[in-house]
């Protein structure tokens, strides 16, 4: 299933339990972000599950920043705030 946090789903990103991203909206094809892009990191911080998202992503002012991993590749996504 997805995960369901206010925050993500404003912004239409859905993570599977592994971190996946499952589902994106297309309001948010300006991030470059990939069905199948797996987060690691929520502003600095390693995360295993999504409970950490929920945890991290709060942690933010101006805001987010989320490291991603797609085919060995890691990249950055700085998501602002609704």
């Amino acid at each position: 299933g997805y995960l369901s946090d206010t925050f993500l789903e404003q912004k239409g990103i859905y993570f599977s339990q592994n971190l996946t991203i499952m589902k994106i909206a297309n309001e948010f094809e300006g991030y470059g972000l990939k069905v199948g892009d797996r987060l690691l990191q929520v502003n600095g911080k390693k995360i295993t599950s999504t409970t950490d998202i929920r945890e991290h992503i709060s942690d933010f002012k101006h805001f987010a920043s989320l490291l991603f991993e797609r085919d060995n590749f890691q990249f950055f996504v700085n998501i602002k705030p609704p």
